[in-house]
C-alpha cells in the first residue's frame, strides 16, 4: 500500500514542496509473482506548495517481488525390519504455501527404506529434494529431513520336544530349537534351554515337563523381538523286570508265599518293590512231583516309585520233589540184538510215601517219525530266537535295553521249549531251565551295569561298563550252549537214523543259543 510519499524530487526551489503523489504498481498486489518482477511504479497527480511554478516530469520506480519462504519437511516413517519402503513422493508436510500454489511431489530417499536396513542403524534420515508443483518459483524452499524408524521383526524360538527314559540324564546342546521369522542370513546359533525333566531322577508322573528357552545368541538378532515358546520333555518309563524266584518243596508239604520271593532287575535310585502277589498250584500239599514243575504266577507288584517303570512280570517254577526213596537195581533185561550204546539200567523205586512201590522203567521208544516231528517243531522256535537276537542288536548302543531285549527273547525261547519238553531227545528235558539260568545271568549283568553306569562320570568308564556287561552275558550264553550240547552224549538210540535226528535236534537248539553269543560278540566288537 503506497502512502503517496514514496518519491524523490529533483528541482524544487525555495520553500516549494511536494506533499503527496498518486503512486500505483501491479507489483503492489499480494498475488504479484516473482516471475513478473520487477514491476513499474507509476507516479502522477503530485500535490503540494508552489507546484504551478514547475513543469513536472514523472519517472517510474520499480517494484521487486522477492520469493517467500517455503519449508518442506519429509514426514517421519516407521517400518519393520525385513520390509522395503517405497516413497510415493507425497510423504511431506509444507509450511509457507500461499494462494493456490502447491507441492505435488518431492524426491524422497532414505537408507532405512531397504528391506535389509537394520534396527541398530535406526532412525535413518529421510532426505527431500526437487519439489515440483505449481507456483513454486515464488518461494525460497528449505528442505527438512524426516526420520525412518526400523522396528524389530517378530521372531519365534520354540524349544523342540524331547523324550527320555526315567533314570537317564538329558544334556541340552542349545540347538534343540525351531525358529520362525528369521530373515536374510540372520541366525540363531544357540539358546539357553532348561527343564526339570532333564534330571535322571525326573519321574514319569511329572511328565511332560516344560522345556524353557532364553538368551538366544547368533547373528542379527538385535533386529528381532523374540518370543520364546516352551517345549515338552516326556519321561518314558524305564524297563523293570520282576521275576518270581524258583522254589523247591517236598511232596506233602504246603508252601506259603510271603510275597517277597522275587528278584528285580532295573530298579533305580531309591525305588523299591516291596511285595507282589505270588501263587502256584504246586504250593498245595497235595501237589505231586509227577505233575510238576508248576508255574509260580506273579502279579500286582507294590512298592515305591513303580509308576516310573514299564514292568515285565516273569513267572517262576515250583518244583515238587518226591519223598525219600530207596533205589533198588533190577536185573538187566536180556537183549536179543547187538547194542550200539551202553546197556540201560532199569531201577525199581520203593517209595515211602502213600501210593506204594513205583517201578521206574524207560518209556516207550521214540520212532524216527516222532523224532523228525520234534525236529520240525524245534526249527521255528530256534529261528525265532535267532531273528529276535538280530533285532535286539539294533539297540546295542544302549546296553540296558539291549540285554533286556535278549532276556525277553531267551524267556520266550525257554517257554516254547518247555511246552515240548516231553518230546525232546534224552537229556534235553531240562533245557528250558538251562536257558532260563542264562537269561537270569544276563539280567544280573544288566542290573550291575545299570548300577555302575549311574555312578560313572566319563565316557571311558561307561564304555568299559558296557563291555563288561556284554562279556558277562556272553559267558552265560556260552555256558548254556555247552550244557545243551552235553545232551548229545545221552542219545542212546539203537537206530542210527533215530540217533542222527535226535543229535540234529540238540545241535539245532544249541546253535540257536550260540547265535545270541555271536550277536553279543559283535556288539562288544570282538
Amino acid at each position: 500500500t503506497f502512502a503517496g510519499t514514496e518519491v524523490t524530487t529533483s528541482g524544487l526551489l525555495f520553500s516549494d514542496s511536494v506533499e503527496s503523489v498518486d503512486l500505483a504498481s501491479l507489483g503492489a498486489a499480494d498475488t504479484a509473482t516473482v516471475d513478473g518482477s520487477p514491476y513499474a511504479i507509476t507516479a502522477s497527480n503530485a500535490s503540494g506548495t508552489g507546484l504551478t511554478n514547475y513543469t513536472i516530469a514523472y519517472v517510474d520506480g520499480a517494484m521487486t517481488v522477492d520469493p517467500a519462504a517455503l519449508t518442506i519437511t519429509a514426514d517421519d516413517q516407521v517400518k519393520t525390519y525385513g520390509e522395503a519402503f517405497t516413497f510415493a513422493g507425497t510423504e511431506v508436510t509444507t509450511s509457507g504455501l500461499l494462494f493456490s500454489d502447491s507441492v505435488e511431489s518431492v524426491d524422497l530417499a532414505s537408507l532405512g527404506a531397504a528391506d535389509t536396513a537394520t534396527v541398530d542403524g535406526s532412525p535413518y534420515a529421510i532426505t527431500a529434494s526437487n519439489a515440483s508443483g505449481s507456483g513454486l518459483t515464488n518461494y525460497t524452499i528449505a528442505y527438512v529431513d524426516g526420520a525412518m524408524t526400523v522396528d524389530p521383526a517378530a521372531l519365534t524360538i520354540t524349544a523342540d520336544d524331547q523324550v527320555k527314559t526315567y533314570g537317564e540324564s538329558f544334556t541340552f546342546a542349545g540347538t534343540e530349537v525351531t525358529t520362525s521369522g528369521l530373515l536374510f542370513s540372520d541366525s540363531v546359533d544357540s539358546v539357553d534351554l532348561a527343564s526339570l525333566g532333564a534330571a535322571d531322577t525326573a519321574t514319569v508322573d511329572g511328565s511332560p515337563y516344560a522345556i524353557t528357552a532364553s538368551n538366544a545368541s547368533g547373528s542379527g538378532l538385535t533386529n528381532y523381538t523374540i518370543a520364546y515358546v516352551d517345549g515338552a520333555m516326556t519321561v518314558d518309563p524305564a524297563a523293570l523286570t520282576i521275576t518270581a524266584d524258583d522254589q523247591v518243596k517236598t511232596y506233602g508239604e504246603s508252601f506259603t508265599f510271603a510275597g517277597t520271593e522275587f528278584t528285580t532287575s532295573g530298579l533305580l535310585f531309591e525305588d523299591s518293590v516291596d511285595s507282589a502277589s505270588l501263587s502256584s498250584d504246586g504250593a498245595d500239599a497235595e501237589a505231586s512231583a509227577e505233575d510238576g514243575p508248576y508255574l509260580i504266577a506273579i502279579s500286582s507288584p507294590e512298592g515305591t516309585g513303580l509308576s516310573n517303570y514299564d514292568i515285565t512280570l516273569v513267572d517262576g517254577t515250583m518244583t515238587v520233589e518226591a519223598g525219600t526213596e530207596e533205589i533198588v537195581p533190577l536185573p538187566t533185561l536180556p537183549v536179543a540184538f547187538d547194542q550200539p550204546n551202553p546197556t540201560d539200567t532199569i531201577q525199581l523205586a520203593l517209595s515211602t510215601e502213600p501210593g506204594g512201590t513205583t517201578l521206574a522203567v524207560p518209556g516207550p521208544s521214540t520212532s524216527v517219525d516222532d523224532a523228525r516231528r520234534t525236529l520240525a517243531a524245534v526249527e521255528p522256535i530256534a529261528t525265532t530266537l535267532e531273528v529276535a537276537a538280530d533285532a535286539c542288536a539294533q539297540s546295542s548302543a544302549d546296553v540296558s535295553r539291549y540285554l533286556a531285549c535278549l532276556s525277553d527273547a531267551l524267556n520266550d525261547f525257554a517257554n516254547e521249549l518247555d511246552e515240548i519238553a516231553s518230546d525232546l531227545p534224552p537229556g534235553m528235558q531240562d533245557v528250558a531251565r538251562i536257558v532260563q539260568d542264562a537269561r537270569r545271568g544276563i539280567d544280573g549283568a544288566r542290573a550291575r551295569a545299570e548300577s555302575r553306569l549311574a555312578e560313572a562320570t566319563t565316557e571311558a568308564e561307561r564304555e568299559a561298563i558296557r563291555r563288561d556287561a556284554i562279556n558277562e552275558s556272553r559267558a552265560e550264553i556260552d555256558t548254556a550252549a555247552n550244557e545243551i550240547r552235553k545232551a548229545i552224549a545221552f542219545v542212546r538210540a539203537d537206530d542210527p537214523e533215530l540217533a542222527s535226528v535226535q543229535t540234529e535236534t540238540i545241535t539245532r537248539i544249541s546253535t540257536a543259543v550260540e547265535s545270541v553269543g555271536i550277536e553279543l560278540s559283535r556288539a562288544v566288537g570282538l
